[in-house]
This record gives structure tokens, C-alpha cells and sequence, in this order.
């Protein structure tokens, strides 16, 4: 048997590796505190901590909790101390002076000379530019007493003297809850954590410690920073996480014309899977179980039969979650966190394959998963989710370029005049990168978009506000400066259309007193105890008032058919209106608590 580089292995060393592959399958299976005993109860604890990639060993660490996991720390290799670091001491293109010094404190305490050597040899300019953003150092001179300065001074050997910088230039920079959530149960500060590195330096190495402290205190942070982040931006890249400015290029849209279907992806031999190299739990677990939802590319994997092929779609989908966690700005700490990456890139890719699928007609395929797996094979995956987002990002600018020209947008009203429903579609829209108002039928307010009729019944929503607001333009009545309550689009218009039904002047908003609202809704009960045909009566008035009131602006009447858009809606809006006042008597309803109509209450 023949290793990945060429080197014979023997058959002892394969069924080795072998069960230990299969023993890092079963630990990220597990919970973190049984994982944790697992290893440590291992025949070698080492050789199995060492077999985890950095991904799963950070990820491990975090469900155990950094300070509860020492033991598995002092077992890491420096590889997988590195990407701790790698992720945890950098905000963006920054290094943060304080986030990572709760993972340094740990590696410090699982094993002080290990980390301390390995830090002097590799990582001494990086080390030096951290002391630079949290201290300052004094060198006591003959005669001098450095307490002149400041007090509360620390010192190890009573001529380097330290000050610790205030504690608003080493906030958070990330502002992360759940970040401060996990370290509230830590009692060392980032000052004792700090003056115990200096200790365990000084201990270690007197003469490195002082030359650390001299040279810290002459760093050129700029040039220094900018050398340590391209070095971490390479070690990232080989795990498949590239920089900010390349990985979001994964969000501009592509065009199903613009992708070449002749084309086809080339896969490699397969490799035995007991010399397999190392890849991420995203690769091992793989877009079929860690996808929360039915997903049809997930489906048209698993119609897959060659191992080699789906071994080489699942990596290529790692590192297509990689690239969206790096564009997304986001450290992926856990299984949770790692869930939601595969769940977003699943559901991007499941849009993308559904409109290529439309779009490429000369698939013999007639199995609509058939002709799926026959996408997914042909195409990168990077360019199917980009197809995907792209339909996405087509509806947020038709939003945006309504929006600009809107008469919503001229009157100078809020997202809440759209009402509740519709104002978290809009919302949803409009932000920085768009999602589906999910209105919690799935327990969260908002989530990705999953397939095409989410798309199609948020362009519904869409319109039928574009709709509305057209009417309004038409209308061109003019707005109060202030309401008491909240004004909405149902209780503008029904609120101007009662002032007509009443006998009031209907040119401007007047919120309708007790008395008024009582004689209103009297009025609509009489007439909804009649036969249908009176209902649609009432319907006919409604629609008669606006007949009139556009026609004395605009000289016309957009809404003559019946399946309009606009139609549909006042039907609807009267349906409303019927199922809220019908059953209660109009004495005993609280003017407070009337939404449909503006009160003066």
C-alpha cells in the first residue's frame, strides 16, 4: 500500500490509522464533555487529539469550553494552537488587543514552557505587537521612582516597570454577546491575565523577557501587523478560507447565461479512505447532515454512486462554506454556528440548481433530481450558488429602485405604514444582505431563503406594496404632520373612505371620534346582516369612492378589472374589516384598541 506521497505504509501502520479515522468520526458524533472523556480515556490520547484537523479541535474546544478543555490544549499540536490563534486574536483585518487573551491565558496554563517556546521561536513579532497595544514599559533609572508617574505600576524584577493600558482602549472590538456570555465566568481580568505572562516569561527565559519588554515598547505596529496578517491570511488559505476581499466575491450574482454547460468538472482516482488526508467536519459530515432542511442538492448527492466523486463534492462544498463564512465575517466557534453556514450555502445552491435546471434545456434528463446531479457535476458550486443568490439580489434592487421613486418614500413615512406582515417582508429587503420573513412558522423571525417559493411569495408581497403605493400616488392626498396612533396603509385608506361613508370631508385624514366610529360600525352591521348581494354592495361603494376620488386628480381609474392586484387587496381589506366588528357589539368596542381605523383616542 502506497501513501498520498508516494511512501510504502505497512499494514500494522494502515489498520493504525484506520481506527484512528474511524475514532475521529465517532468523537465528532459526540457531545463535547463525552468527547472529551473519550480522548483522555484513550489508549493514546495524543495520537487521537493530533488526528483531529484544526477545525474540529477549535470546534471541540469550544463545545467543552475553552478552561474546562486544558488537558486536550496541553495534547494539541502547534497547528492546531495556531488556528485558535489564527481565528481568535484578529477583528477583520485588525489584531485585537484583548479578544484572544482568554485562548492565549488557556495555552499559557495547559502548558507554560511548551507554549512559551513554541511563541519565542515562531511568533515573537506578533507576541511583541500584543504587548505593545496593552502596555506601556518604564526602565527605572538611578534616582528614579516610576510611582512619580502612575501608581498601581507592575514590575518582575524591579527594573522594568509596566502599566497596563485603561481598559477602554482594550475593549471588545467585536461586541460579540455570546463572546462576553462565555468568558462572564472567567475571573481573571486581561490585567492579572497579562501580568501572569509576564511572570511565566520571565520565569521561563530572564534575559528573552527582557529583550521582549525593550522591544515592544519600540514596535512599528503598522509594518509589523501588516506581516502577521498576511502570514495568517496564507496558513487560513490552505485550509480553504481565503481573505475578505477575494471570498466575497462569492456574492456577485451570475447570470444562468453566462455559465458554459458543455463544460465539465474533472475528478480524480479515488483514494483508499484508510489513507485519506485530513479534511473539516464540514467535509466529513458533508451538506447531507448538516443541512436542517429538505434540500433537493442535498437529495441529488445522495443519487451520487461514485465515492471518489462525492468525496470531491463534499470538499468542494467545504470550501464553499468556508469562503461564505469568510465573507460573512463570521468565526464559526461551534456545530450550531458551523449548522447555519451549511444551512445558508444547501439553500443558495438548491435555488441556483432550480433556476438552472429551468433555464438549461438540453438536459436529457426527465428525473428532475437527475438532471440536478447532472448540474452539480458539470458546474462549480461556487457559480450555482452565485446563480442562486443572484435571484435573491435581483428582487432587493427591484425593492430598492421602487423604493427611490416611491410615494411611501416622498411622504417621508416609516416601514411601519406597510403593516406588520408587510413591513418585515420589506425589512427583510432591504437590509444589508437580504432574508425571508419567516414570521417565526419556523421560530425565527427571519432566515435565508430556502428554495424558489420563498422567493416567489416574498415578490408576491412585493408587489402588491408597490400596488398599494401606486394607489396612493394616484390619490395625491396629502398626509397630517402626526398621528396619535399608528397609521398604516388599511387604516389611511379605510379611515378616508369612512370620513366620505359619513358624510365628512374626505381631502385630508381626520381621526374619528367615539361617536363617529359607533355610527360607522353600526351602519357596516346592518349591512352585513343582509343578503350577499348587499355585502357586495358594499364592496361597489368602496370602490365607487375611489372611482371618484382618482378621477378627480388623475382623470382615470387603474383598477376596472376585477383580478387586479389592487381589486383583490380591498376585497381582502374588507374581509377584514368583516371578521374583526362583525361579532362585537359596537358598544363594546375600545376605540383604544381599533387598528383598522385611526381614532382620536
Amino acid at each position: 500500500m502506497m501513501h498520498a506521497n508516494g511512501d510504502s505504509i505497512t499494514p500494522t501502520v494502515a489498520a493504525q490509522i484506520a481506527l484512528i479515522h474511524k475514532e475521529r468520526l465517532e468523537l465528532l458524533a459526540m457531545s463535547g464533555d463525552e468527547a472529551l472523556e473519550r480522548i483522555l480515556n484513550a489508549r493514546n490520547p495524543a495520537a487521537l487529539v493530533h488526528a483531529l484537523p484544526a477545525e474540529d479541535f477549535y470546534f471541540l474546544i469550544n463545545d467543552i469550553g475553552i478552561h474546562d478543555a486544558l488537558p486536550l490544549l496541553s495534547l494539541g499540536a502547534f497547528p492546531q494552537w495556531e488556528y485558535i490563534l489564527d481565528i481568535e486574536l484578529w477583528d477583520k483585518e485588525r489584531l485585537s488587543p484583548y479578544a484572544g487573551l482568554y485562548q492565549i491565558d488557556a495555552l499559557l496554563k495547559a502548558d507554560p514552557q511548551r507554549y512559551l517556546k513554541w511563541t519565542l521561536e515562531n511568533h515573537i513579532s506578533l507576541f511583541e505587537l500584543l504587548l505593545f497595544k496593552n502596555i506601556e514599559v518604564y526602565l527605572r533609572e538611578p534616582g528614579f521612582d516610576p510611582n512619580d508617574l502612575y501608581d498601581n505600576l507592575f514590575t518582575v524584577d524591579d527594573v522594568f516597570y509596566v502599566r497596563f493600558k485603561p481598559p477602554q482602549s482594550m475593549r471588545r472590538l467585536d461586541n460579540d454577546e455570546d463572546d462576553e456570555d462565555e468568558y462572564s465566568g472567567n475571573v481573571e481580568s486581561p490585567e492579572l491575565i497579562l501580568r501572569n505572562l509576564m511572570e511565566q516569561l520571565a520565569t521561563y527565559d530572564y534575559a528573552q523577557y527582557q529583550q521582549v519588554l525593550l522591544e515592544s515598547a519600540s514596535v512599528i505596529p503598522a509594518e509589523v501587523e501588516e506581516e502577521a496578517y498576511r502570514l495568517r491570511n496564507v496558513r487560513l488559505a490552505e485550509k480553504g478560507f481565503l481573505p475578505y476581499d477575494e471570498a466575497i466575491g462569492v456574492y456577485q450574482p451570475l447570470h444562468p447565461q453566462e455559465i458554459d454547460f458543455s463544460c465539465k468538472k474533472y475528478f480524480g482516482k479515488n483514494r483508499p479512505s484508510e489513507i485519506r488526508t485530513s479534511v473539516s467536519q464540514s467535509e466529513l459530515k458533508g451538506p447531507l447532515k448538516l443541512i436542517e432542511t429538505s434540500n433537493l442538492f442535498a437529495d441529488a448527492l445522495l443519487t451520487i454512486d461514485a465515492e471518489h466523486i462525492l468525496n470531491e463534492l463534499q470538499s468542494e462544498f467545504a470550501g464553499l462554506c468556508n469562503l461564505i463564512a469568510v465573507a460573512d465575517q463570521e468565526k464559526i466557534k461551534n456545530r450550531k454556528l458551523l449548522q447555519q453556514i451549511v444551512t445558508k450555502t444547501g439553500a443558495y445552491l438548491n435555488i441556483g440548481l432550480e433556476y438552472l435546471s429551468e433555464y438549461n434545456q438540453s438536459s436529457h434528463q426527465t428525473d428532475r433530481l437527475s438532471r440536478f446531479r447532472e448540474l452539480i457535476i458539470k458546474i462549480p458550486l461556487s457559480q450555482i450558488f452565485r446563480v442562486g443568490y443572484g435571484k435573491v439580489l435581483e428582487l432587493k434592487w427591484k425593492a430598492q429602485k421602487w423604493q427611490s421613486n416611491s410615494w411611501f418614500d416622498n411622504a417621508g413615512l416609516a416601514l411601519t405604514f406597510w403593516d406588520e406582515a408587510w413591513l418585515g417582508v420589506l425589512g427583510g429587503l432591504l437590509i444589508h444582505r437580504p432574508l425571508f420573513f419567516d414570521n417565526y412558522r419556523t421560530g425565527r423571525l427571519y432566515r435565508e431563503f430556502n428554495d424558489i417559493d420563498d422567493i416567489k411569495a416574498t415578490e408576491v408581497v412585493l408587489n402588491q406594496i408597490m400596488a398599494i403605493d401606486a394607489l396612493f400616488s394616484e390619490m395625491s392626498i396629502p398626509l397630517p404632520p402626526r398621528t396619535d396612533g399608528l397609521l398604516t396603509w388599511k387604516n389611511y385608506l379605510l379611515t378616508l373612505w369612512a370620513q366620505h361613508f359619513l358624510g365628512m370631508d374626505d381631502h385630508s385624514l381626520q381621526p374619528l371620534s367615539t361617536a363617529q366610529l359607533d355610527r360607522l360600525l353600526k351602519a357596516f352591521r346592518s349591512d352585513w346582516k343582509k343578503s350577499l348581494k348587499t355585502d357586495a354592495n358594499t364592496r361597489r361603494s368602496l370602490q365607487n369612492w375611489l372611482i371618484n376620488k382618482l378621477s378627480d386628480e388623475k382623470g382615470t381609474f387603474p383598477m376596472t378589472d376585477s383580478n387586479s392586484i389592487q381589486a383583490q387587496l380591498l376585497d381582502e381589506l374588507l374581509d377584514t374589516v368583516k371578521d374583526e366588528y362583525s361579532r362585537i357589539a359596537a358598544k363594546d368596542i375600545d376605540p383604544r384598541y381599533v387598528q383598522l381605523f385611526v381614532t382620536d383616542m
